[in-house]
């Protein structure tokens, strides 16, 4: 999602030692329990990245390869196009936005900015997609084509990739979602009248930004690309602008089940990077359980 969009709130005075946690310089957690065989990873993916990004993770495919079971947000039929996206592209088939109701969100200049993206594109539909589903749309499109330019051989999402992989080399996979259809149905519909005006504005920003060929938003791919995220531990999802459904719900609910499972076996678990931020994300909820998280970083020359 656009960083300034959720109105993302950066902590400037940290402790050294905070600053040193929130930014480990790297992409994949190594968790482990006191006393148990068992090692299992977790890493936050960036699904429009390039999907073959997945090789540069330092020690992300032999990790993977040394685990038993998979686990994505949810298994796709072909690990292609990304569950996350099928489900996007199948509600705003739905068709229950349309322009009157966008034209109760937008100011002049927006629907001017609207209506010249409209014949760019030489597509009507966008206004079909509530004002939620058309910033996960274009945020997709915005970050494949403007920030991650590197050369692709599919539209293949990195956990796509990473699923077929695990498949290849006969890990179980499983799924910690049954339905993201619901779950960004439920979380667009959820929506009070401020967050559609902010998701209207963002969607508005970054028409913009695509008209004018303005890569300048790309800032939060690139600190990902170059393991330099800041995970905002000590930052609460209260004072985060991000519809529940998407994080803190699933959260409380992958955890019960990923729990289980690192007691049962070694598992891979990837996963979009924000479920990793924050005191609710993955890695602060593992440690209060006992678990040991630590970052895997790359090997010093």
């Amino acid at each position: 999602m656009k960083r300034t969009s959720l109105s993302i709130l950066f902590l400037i005075f940290q402790p050294l030692a905070s600053f040193s946690q929130n930014q480990p310089g790297c992409l994949l957690w190594e968790v482990s329990m006191p006393g148990s065989v068992h090692r299992s990873y977790l890493l936050g993916t960036f699904h429009e990245v390039n999907s073959t990004f997945f090789r540069s993770i330092p020690h992300a495919a032999e990790k993977l390869k040394q685990c038993k079971v998979l686990f994505v947000e949810q298994t796709a039929p072909d690990a292609h196009g990304g569950s996350q996206r099928k489900a996007v592209e199948n509600l705003s088939m739905k068709k229950t936005w349309d322009v009157r109701l966008w034209n109760t969100l937008l100011n002049a200049d927006q629907k001017t900015i609207f209506g010249n993206f409209i014949e760019k594109s030489q597509d009507s539909s966008w206004y079909r997609s509530s004002p939620l589903l058309l910033l996960l749309t274009l945020n997709r499109i915005y970050s494949q084509n403007f920030c991650d330019t590197t050369a692709r051989s599919s539209n293949q999402t990195m956990d796509g990739y990473i699923e077929n992989f695990a498949v290849e080399n006969h890990l179980q996979t499983r799924s910690l979602d049954t339905d993201q259809m619901a779950i960004i149905e439920n979380a667009s519909n959820d929506n009070g009248s401020g967050r559609d005006l902010m998701y209207a504005e963002a969607c508005s920003d970054l028409m913009d930004k695509m008209l004018r060929d303005d890569a300048s938003q790309c800032s939060f791919m690139e600190d990902y690309r170059n393991f330099k995220l800041d995970y905002q531990f000590d930052t609460e999802l209260k004072n985060i602008n991000i519809s529940s459904s998407f994080l803190l719900d699933r959260n409380k609910k992958w955890i019960q089940t990923l729990d289980q499972a690192f007691k049962d076996t070694s598992c891979f678990v990837a996963v979009g990077i924000r479920h990793l931020f924050y005191q609710e994300g993955l890695v602060r909820q593992l440690r209060q359980r006992g678990y040991s998280v630590e970052p895997v970083v790359p090997d010093r020359p």
